[in-house]
């Protein structure tokens, strides 16, 4: 009798974590969820500074967006409450490679989402900003406070209230 041997392929196994922003500077993370795509969308964020302590979150929700346009009207969102509390210098993460992809490029092809994209151009403009890719397992936050926005609801929560 012949017993054959089946190998297992091991998967190299990362750890995922948040990390902080340097010092005088602060961390927005971000998330965008499309149920049904295009369907019922939420976006959702946090800024955070330095000693990882909590400036503001949000939730919104939209009646139906496509996932990219989500993820995009989350950095604008994001950057927009920034900017009106007066945060420029900000480093950015999300889990959306193509909203990356176009903001690093400067460049958006989906013709759709064009007006969105020359208004964050326009947010953009002055703006003291970094933007890197975090897998999702490392954005629980922006990703809860996204599905938050599903219940309907826009959220804006600072740490002064």
């Amino acid at each position: 009798m012949e017993v054959q041997i089946l190998l297992k392929n091991h998967k190299k196994i990362q750890v995922l974590r948040w990390l902080k922003p340097g010092l005088g500077r602060l961390k927005l993370n971000l998330d965008g969820s499309s149920l049904g795509n295009p369907g019922p969308s939420s976006e959702g964020g946090v800024l955070r500074d330095s000693a990882g302590n909590f400036i503001f979150g949000f939730s919104k929700f939209f009646s139906s967006c496509s996932n990219n346009e989500v993820e995009l009207r989350a950095v604008m969102y994001g950057i927009t409450i920034c900017k009106h509390l007066g945060h420029d210098d900000i480093d950015i993460e999300c889990d959306s490679d193509v909203v990356l992809s176009w903001i690093r490029a400067r460049t958006c092809n989906l013709w759709y989402l064009w007006d969105f994209w020359d208004q964050l151009i326009d947010l953009l403009e002055g703006f003291d900003f970094s933007i890197h890719h975090l897998y999702r397992e490392g954005n629980k936050v922006a990703d809860a406070l996204a599905r938050h926005g599903a219940s309907g609801r826009d959220n804006v929560f600072s740490s002064s209230s």
